[in-house]
């Protein structure tokens, strides 16, 4: 039990500490999600400016908690701490949605394109409300779609959890992006959300804690693209797209070090015959798997740490 409730205080630690996540929300006493407003009417700075000032108190109350994990000696005592973590992060992401609301609120068709950029940008970052999601991502496809400077925005429809939403922008791009990068990007991003919900392993009609029904029988759906189909999805992108920067390399890059890493999964699967393998026995002499052929053979992987 010791061993999950640090497990499960850190996992929560690593779902909320997003870069920028901040909010206007005060979270001494009980924790309650009353909202906080700025005088005046809403605008991108005055939500900002309720962002950061809820940052320092969400902080302090994750390091306060930290600490008294750190100090508690008692299984029931970090029970209790590991509950008030958990609800710390629910009245945080209630927050996040709230502000999430209002800055949704400050754009329309006329706002002009650099701050529709920011807005849009912090809403992609910061909100995981379903309903605003799918909202801005109708709204970049809207704004941005015919324009060349998109590819920031197209960039972040591709982070995060997929939703039909998203995807569906991202087709938009793929097909009618005004660049290279944009429409590469665009492509090579729903190949990576079907690859995300093949990991994810979802069975069908599991509906995945904090998400609803639509976007969990959603990511079902592309599990069920096919290991074939998918690597022939990196294989076309990196053909047509292969020199477009993507993450950390090119889509032509990361397209090849999927596909290998497909193909190596798809070797370990039950049943399928075991890769080879190689490394030198206790007389430091080399031998390989395949020497053992035909002859039961017991693999016993180890680590020390």
């Amino acid at each position: 039990m010791k061993r999950f409730c640090w497990f499960t205080l850190a996992l929560a630690a690593l779902w909320v500490a997003t870069p920028t996540c901040v909010s206007a929300q005060d979270t001494g006493g009980d924790g309650a999600s009353e909202e906080v407003r700025q005088d005046g009417p809403d605008t991108f700075d005055s939500l900002m400016k309720e962002f950061s000032e809820f940052n320092a108190d969400f902080a302090k109350s994750r390091s306060d908690l930290s600490r008294r994990m750190a100090a508690a000696k008692e299984n029931e005592e970090r029970q209790g701490i590991n509950q008030e973590f958990m609800e710390l992060q629910n009245t945080f992401q209630t927050r996040v949605g709230q502000i999430g609301e209002r800055m949704f609120a400050l754009i329309n068709d006329e706002t002009e394109i650099d701050e529709a950029t920011k807005i849009l940008t912090w809403l992609l970052q910061n909100v995981r409300d379903e309903s605003i999601q799918e909202q801005t991502a109708k709204f970049v496809v809207a704004k941005f779609l015919n324009r060349s400077d998109a590819l920031g925005v197209v960039r972040l429809l591709g982070a995060g959890l997929p939703m039909a939403a998203k995807i569906d922008a991202l087709k938009l791009f793929g097909e009618s992006g005004t660049t290279e990068e944009i429409r590469g990007t665009a492509l090579m991003s729903i190949a990576e959300a079907i690859n995300t919900a093949q990991g994810i392993g979802l069975e069908k009609g599991v509906v995945l804690s904090g998400l609803s029904p639509e976007t969990s029988a959603y990511l079902y759906e592309l599990s069920q693209t096919t290991t074939d189909e998918l690597v022939g999805m990196y294989q076309d992108l990196a053909e047509k797209y292969g020199e477009v920067t993507f993450r950390n390399g090119t889509i032509g890059k990361v397209a090849g070090q999927k596909i290998k890493a497909i193909e190596i999964a798809a070797k370990l699967k039950i049943g399928a015959e075991a890769p080879d393998i190689e490394g030198p026995d206790i007389d430091g002499e080399v031998f390989k798997l395949s020497d053992y052929r035909g002859k039961v053979v017991m693999l016993d992987f180890w680590g020390d740490w």
